[in-house]
């Protein structure tokens, strides 16, 4: 119920105002079905992002290469210095890019790119690695956790950087790849490294 009221809160807040860059994270994190209030060229950014997170199928047991990849060339264009880590096999790799100057403070924004097994894909309406719209809201494996977050938090930060440029204390990105599973290849390794 408290969450509900958040929500009519910053949905009136919306309303009022269309440039807030984290009106759409907090929308995607605290609600499924998107509101009409955010419609507009960041929403359309934000869920084609969501779903091309969605089209990869980073199950626990396999292989975040690719997504990791992905992120790392979409920061690129920021300067943004970007560490990887990588599991013993080399199979997963977590990213950890920070944007400003380094020093004591800052923000983290931290996500996992490992999604459970969709089991049976039958029992699902839609193909579970396809991000695919449908009546207002996207749907897929890993959608809501996390790889929305994900989206919106980096979609948030680009906003900011093309507003504001550059930080006066850094801001990074903690992108991991093992948390759904062991969780022992995620942010304990970077934390390790």
């Amino acid at each position: 119920e408290r969450l509900h009221g958040q929500w009519k809160s910053e949905e009136q807040r919306c309303e009022q105002s269309h440039h807030d860059d984290l009106r759409f994270w907090f929308a995607t994190a605290y609600r499924t079905k998107m509101s009409p209030c955010y419609a507009g060229p960041a929403l359309n950014t934000s869920i084609d992002m969501i779903g091309r997170l969605v089209a990869f199928p980073t199950v626990s047991r396999d292989s975040n290469l690719e997504l990791i990849d992905f992120v790392r060339e979409a920061m690129r264009p920021y300067g943004a210095e970007v560490r990887l880590t990588f599991d013993d096999d080399r199979r997963k790799a977590n990213l950890f890019a920070t944007l400003g100057p380094r020093g004591p403070g800052g923000l983290v924004l931290s996500g996992h790119t490992d999604v459970v097994p969709p089991g049976d894909a039958a029992l699902w309406s839609v193909d579970a690695f396809a991000g695919e719209v449908r009546d207002g809201r996207l749907w897929g494996r890993g959608a809501s956790d996390m790889k929305a977050a994900i989206a919106c938090f980096a979609g948030a930060v680009s906003r900011f950087l093309a507003r504001h440029g550059a930080p006066a204390g850094s801001i990074s990105l903690l992108i991991t790849g093992d948390e759904e599973g062991v969780s022992i290849n995620g942010t304990r390794k970077v934390l390790e490294h």
